[in-house]
């Protein structure tokens, strides 16, 4: 049975595991399927075209309902379905402005404060992501300015000479200087036990003397006390 290029591009992006999606009240998680999708589409080059036929295919449930039931009489009425129509009726949809607006204040009070760099990082990516996720996406030097001036006290205090503007090295750098300060506070830490061992042995010697010196001076007495010389 012959295979044609539909059925070929079909079978590739299969091959890549896209997720489904059946609708959800959380935004994130259907802005982390959008996202999914068009990362496979970027690894595949796709069209337009193609990303709207593949992105209709994964919808399940609800979401297929929904979409099928707002298609519908725009497809009646003559309008052709593009993939921006479809990226903005599904932000529309699941994704709505207020939640962005929500990620967007988030993302301006966020700080380190104890988290690891890494944890830190992780909440900067998803926060910075989804709060811009409707305009143009920050440039790498925004980034990285906002990243160090939301470090914690100890990091931000060793990394004030750092004038990286490359968002990617900024974090690489902030690793460095943690596991520095990590590496320190175990040192630090193992000074501490050896002098309070050091403190505790020279305790010990000086009671074990004075115990000696007592016990002599005990035996002493004793043997004046019977007459021996």
């Amino acid at each position: 049975m012959q295979i044609d290029d539909d059925e070929r591009r079909l079978i590739a992006f299969r091959k890549h595991k896209p997720p489904s999606f059946g609708g959800t009240r959380n935004p994130i998680v259907a802005a982390n399927w959008l996202q999914a999708m068009e990362k496979i589409f970027r690894v595949m080059r796709s069209q337009d075209k193609m990303k709207l036929l593949y992105s209709a295919y994964m919808l399940e449930g609800d979401a297929n309902e929904w979409w099928f039931n707002t298609t519908q009489p725009l497809e009646l009425q003559g309008h052709v379905i593009t993939w921006n129509m479809f990226e903005g009726l599904f932000l529309e949809k699941y994704f709505p402005q207020d939640a962005g607006e929500r990620k967007q204040r988030e993302f301006e009070r966020l700080v380190q404060g104890p988290m690891y760099i890494d944890d830190y990082l992780d909440k900067f990516n998803e926060l910075f992501k989804f709060a811009n996720y409707r305009g143009v996406m920050p440039s790498s030097e925004f980034l990285a300015v906002k990243f160090q001036r939301c470090l914690n006290e100890k990091i931000a205090e060793l990394m004030a000479c750092s004038r990286s503007r490359d968002f990617a090295t900024l974090v690489n750098q902030c690793r460095k200087v943690e596991d520095v300060c990590n590496l320190s506070k175990k040192s630090s830490d193992g000074k501490g036990s050896d002098s309070k061992a050091s403190t505790s042995r020279n305790q010990w010697w000086k009671n074990k003397g004075k115990g000696k010196n007592l016990h002599v001076k005990q035996s002493s007495d004793e043997f004046k006390k019977l007459g021996n010389p």
